[in-house]
């Protein structure tokens, strides 16, 4: 769930290392985040904290069109921000 997060922000996976220290100890599964780190997480990765706990990624509907481009091209998957 946690390298979800991170996809679907679209954020530097170095940004995360810098800003959470033991983010590869929680992917190795031999640190766990405190309840405050995993609420900081869940905000710096646009996720709610309830994700995380998870046993899967959920399947997140998009409630209307999303009509933005990119040198004339979709994005295939919306912004955490279209999301809301």
């Amino acid at each position: 769930m946690l390298e979800w997060a991170v996809d679907r922000a679209g954020v530097a996976l170095d940004d995360v290392r810098a800003r959470f220290a033991k983010y590869d100890d929680w992917l190795a599964g031999t640190a766990q985040p405190t309840l405050k780190q995993l609420r900081d997480f869940a905000r710096y990765t646009y996720a709610a904290v309830g994700y995380f706990f998870l046993s899967e990624p959920p399947e997140l509907k998009l409630p209307i069109p999303d009509f933005r481009t990119l040198e004339g091209s979709r994005p295939t998957e919306p912004s955490p921000d279209l999301r809301g």
